[in-house]
Parts: structure tokens; C-alpha cells; sequence
């Protein structure tokens, strides 16, 4: 696998991450002005129609755009080339850096920046990431995916039992010299994506003064982190007995076999406390508990993992979101409700209102997002096709907040068509501009 800082690796970064949405042009003024000038000539080109289609550019604007695009192409190529070349010799001499400095507080964690303004800085770190990604077949994974797993796994009706916990303090747990050391170890990354992790973690113990821990916030950080579990996801998954391994950053769960042919309760308790202590990381303790889906019908148990409720008893298992999911929501209805009692008397108060509520309880695309994601009711939780209990309540908590408002019955009646059982019943679909969608969303920020 080629690993260098070469012109072919950060080309294959341009092409990337521009077909993914990102505007790289900034980078490079002399492809920037040449890329404006080829819209130009397309747009001047289309400014006419025939029998509803396009205009065909004439023969010498089609040679003009071919010649403007062969210069950008010339001038890239060069541009990346000069690029790679000044990167190699500020390693060589020892003077690359990240620029590593602080940036938000996120759920009362510190999290970290890069310089991604700087060419130089912005591609190696995305070389460097997709290094470790290679070596170690490191891929996000999907969230809806493992929950609907682990509900195909406790449909069977075979006792079982459930082990969840998670990781304390993950990201500040991993010492610098153990994942370096793994890293060596495994003989898959070149000494230069060796050097430049180092050069990541020397400069996150020159802010914090530690010689653990891993930067939060970049995505280079999460790699490495996803990296250095994989010596544990090998170990757990290889346990007696496990049906189902998942692991979500640091949220883990296994189902095993429960009967009298496998390992104790305990013994499975001690197998994954080994394991995790061999990865040189500590379990929460206040977040692992063990269930048995053995008990007498009408005796649930609940488990909640990544954002939903997993409800099962014998021959029955139902799926909701969690407590704190559905408290995110609650939070966001009246935080909605509020901003429109404190500017009521603002014609735009009630638009506004009507705009949060429909994007809330139904469903949209995000549409300056490449690959244009849906989100929503029901497609950020596509596991839930009918309204649920928690749905129920949020209605019927909205309805409440709706009925409380200083509006007329007209006015409430139609604040009352937006509700979250038809955005994931009728998958209830609405089109926002990304200028509607940054108003919508600022008064939930610090909600």
C-alpha cells in the first residue's frame, strides 16, 4: 500500500473529498480563478433554451472550456506536486507541525483543532488517516445497523445473556507510548505515518502536559482510536460462546449462548474485564451490567445501546428510543415553544414556529450535504416504523406546549398538524433551503 505524501495520494485526497462537498479551492488561488472562468463560459453558454433543453455551447466556447480545463488540470497538478514536496522536506527537517491548539467545549469535554486552513497541514493529516484506515480495515460503523442486529439476535427465542459497558474515559486512557508501540508492532504503517501520529501526540502532551490521551475532535484521532481496539474487538468476538459482538466507539455489547454447556455468569464477567485490562484500558463500571433473556413470560427486561430502548421478554421484543433520546426531543419542542412566547408580537415568530415544528416531527434532505442525508422522525431513527410509547408522549407533550400558546384556535389548530407519528408513520417528507435550516436550528444549540 503506497503510504508516501506523493502527488497521486493527494490528488486521490482532492477528488474525494471535493465529491463529498468540500471546497478546496481555496487552497489554491491560480485553480480557483481558472475554475471560475470554465462556470463562466458554461453559464454564458446555457443562457438560452431550445424546445425546453440547454443550448449547445458553440464550437469555440466547447474549446474554450476544454482548454480552461486542461490549464486547471496542468495547474493542479503542479500546485500538488509543490505541495508534496515542501511537505516531505518539513518532515525531513523536522519542522511539520499540526498547529494543535483548543477549540469548543462539547458535553463538558475539551475538544482540539488543527490547522486545516493550511494546504500542507490539511492534506497530511488526511494521508495519515487513510493510512491507518487501510492498514487496519478501520470503517465507521453504522449504528442502526448493530441495534437491528442485536434484535435479529434476541428474536430467536434461545436463552441468552447480554453483557454491556463501555470504555472510562477512552480517548484520555490511551497511552502514547502503548499505541506507539502498537503501531511498530504491527509492521503495517511506513516509518513516516509512524512519525507524524508521534508528531500529533508530542503536541497534545506539550498542551496537556500528559503522556496519554488522544486529541477529541479530529478525525485522525478517531481513527487512531478505532485502530488501536482492534487487538480488543479480536479478543472479545472470540470469546465461548459470543452470537453477537458490537462495539460503537466505546460502547460494547455481546450476547453469548446462556446455557448449562458454556461458561459461567462469572466467568464471562472475568473474560471481558481480562480483556479490556490487556488493552490497557478500564471499564466503567457504572455503565456494565449483565441481563438474561431467560425469566417467566411477562418478565421484560430493557437494554438501552446507541440512542434506542431494546424492550424483550420470552417470545417478545420491541424497539423505542431511549429515555435520553426522547428527552433531546422534549427539550427541543420547548425551546421551540419559548423562543415564540419571548417574541410573540414578531410576525416572523409564528412562520418560525411552524417551520421548527415540521422539521422536527417529520422528515428532510440535508441539501448542502454531497450526499444528501436524510434525517428526521423516522430516518434518524429508521428502526421505528410505528409510533411508539415515546412518540406517544412527545405528541401528546407538544400538543400540551401547542394548547398553552397565546394564539387564537386557529392559529393552535394548525401548529396541531405537525406531529411525530405522521413523520414516521406517513414518513412525512419537507424541503428546507440551507438558510431555513440554519434559523431553525439556532435556538436548540444551547437547548
Amino acid at each position: 500500500m503506497d503510504q508516501s505524501l506523493s502527488y497521486d495520494n493527494f490528488r486521490r485526497i482532492w477528488d474525494l473529498r471535493t465529491r463529498r462537498g468540500e471546497d478546496l479551492l481555496g487552497f489554491f488561488p491560480e485553480v480557483a480563478s481558472l475554475t471560475q472562468q470554465i462556470r463562466l463560459h458554461q453559464v454564458a453558454s446555457g443562457s438560452a433554451t431550445i424546445a425546453g433543453g440547454p443550448r449547445p455551447a458553440s464550437t469555440a466556447t466547447a474549446d474554450a472550456i476544454r482548454e480552461l480545463r486542461k490549464q486547471r488540470r496542468s495547474e493542479l497538478k503542479a500546485r500538488l506536486l509543490d505541495l508534496s514536496v515542501k511537505v516531505s522536506a518539513q518532515i525531513d527537517d523536522g519542522s511539520f507541525e499540526y498547529r494543535l491548539r483548543t477549540g469548543a467545549l462539547v458535553r463538558g469535554r475539551q475538544t482540539y483543532q488543527i490547522d486545516l486552513s493550511d494546504p500542507a497541514i490539511y492534506f497530511t493529516s488526511r494521508q495519515v488517516e487513510w493510512n491507518i484506515r487501510r492498514a487496519f480495515n478501520v470503517r465507521p460503523a453504522n449504528r442502526n445497523l448493530i441495534v437491528e442486529q442485536i434484535v435479529r439476535t434476541l428474536q430467536d427465542g434461545t436463552p441468552k445473556l447480554i453483557g454491556r459497558t463501555d470504555l472510562r474515559q477512552f480517548y484520555e486512557s490511551i497511552q502514547h507510548q502503548a499505541l506507539i508501540q502498537f503501531l511498530t508492532n504491527s509492521g503495517r504503517l511506513s516509518a513516516t505515518t509512524r512519525r507524524l501520529v508521534r508528531q500529533l501526540l508530542d503536541e497534545y502532551s506539550a498542551a496537556t502536559g500528559k503522556t496519554a490521551g488522544l486529541p477529541r475532535g479530529l478525525a485522525l484521532s478517531a481513527t487512531l482510536a478505532e485502530a488501536f481496539l482492534t487487538p480488543l474487538d479480536r479478543d472479545l468476538a472470540k470469546m465461548g460462546g459470543v452470537l453477537l459482538y458490537a462495539r460503537y466507539v466505546d460502547d460494547i455489547l455481546l450476547i453469548f449462548v446462556n446455557d448449562s454447556f458454556n461458561p459461567s455468569l462469572e466467568s464471562r464477567k472475568k473474560g471481558v474485564r481480562d480483556a479490556v485490562k490487556r488493552a490497557g484500558l478500564v471499564m466503567n463500571a457504572g455503565k456494565t451490567n449483565y441481563l438474561s433473556t431467560s425469566g417467566p413470560p411477562g418478565a421484560s427486561q430493557r437494554l438501552t445501546f446507541l440512542g434506542y430502548q431494546i424492550e424483550f421478554e420470552p417470545g417478545c421484543t420491541t424497539v423505542d428510543i431511549s429515555k435520553k433520546r426522547a428527552k433531546r426531543y422534549r427539550e427541543k419542542i420547548d425551546a421551540s415553544l419559548a423562543t415564540f412566547e419571548s417574541n410573540a408580537k414578531d410576525p416572523r415568530a409564528l412562520p418560525a414556529l411552524h417551520e421548527r415544528l415540521k422539521f422536527l416531527t417529520g422528515n428532510t434532505r440535508l441539501v448542502n450535504n454531497k450526499r444528501q442525508a436524510l434525517i428526521g422522525s423516522h430516518f434518524s431513527n429508521p428502526l421505528i416504523t410505528a409510533a411508539t410509547p415515546a412518540f406517544v408522549r412527545l405528541d401528546k407533550h407538544l400538543r400540551k406546549g401547542v394548547n398553552n400558546l397565546t394564539l387564537d384556535q386557529t392559529a393552535k389548530a394548525a401548529l396541531g398538524t405537525f406531529t411525530f407519528a405522521d413523520g414516521i408513520e406517513n414518513r412525512r417528507y419537507h424541503n428546507f433551503s440551507p438558510r431555513q435550516l440554519q434559523g431553525i436550528v439556532t435556538v436548540w444549540r444551547n437547548a
